[in-house]
């Protein structure tokens, strides 16, 4: 790689060079995806945070935490604030090595009852 090329790769793709940073970059990027996709929702459907904050029946200040990028933001806390604002959360995967299998989602079996329980162990 030349000189200039070196000089042209920005701070991320640097990060995606090695398998760590790799990890910590798709990281940041889904956080930064979900971040912008609550923001957006917010604007889209016009309810303010303390509105958002009173649906949820918690404070203002950690709604205002959460839209902010302020720590660490849980599947559980995304999946709550979109549903409060309408939406429902899917995900998809993509597999970026060669030896990595398409993913399906499958349905969980269901649970076995306790009568086949019974029928299985008299």
């Amino acid at each position: 790689m030349t000189k200039q090329a070196k000089a042209a790769l920005t701070v991320f793709d640097d990060l995606g060079t090695s398998p760590l940073g790799a990890r910590e970059l798709a990281a940041s990027q889904l956080t930064n995806d979900a971040l912008v996709l609550l923001q957006t929702a917010l604007s889209s459907t016009g309810v303010t945070q303390k509105q958002l904050a009173e649906i949820l029946g918690i404070g203002e200040s950690r709604v205002s935490q959460v839209v902010n990028g302020d720590g660490n933001l849980k599947l559980t806390t995304f999946a709550r604030y979109m549903r409060a604002l309408g939406y429902a959360v899917t995900f998809n995967v993509t597999p970026v090595e060669r030896t990595s299998p398409e993913l399906t989602r499958e349905r969980r079996k269901p649970a076995i009852t306790s009568s086949q329980r019974k029928v299985i162990n008299p």
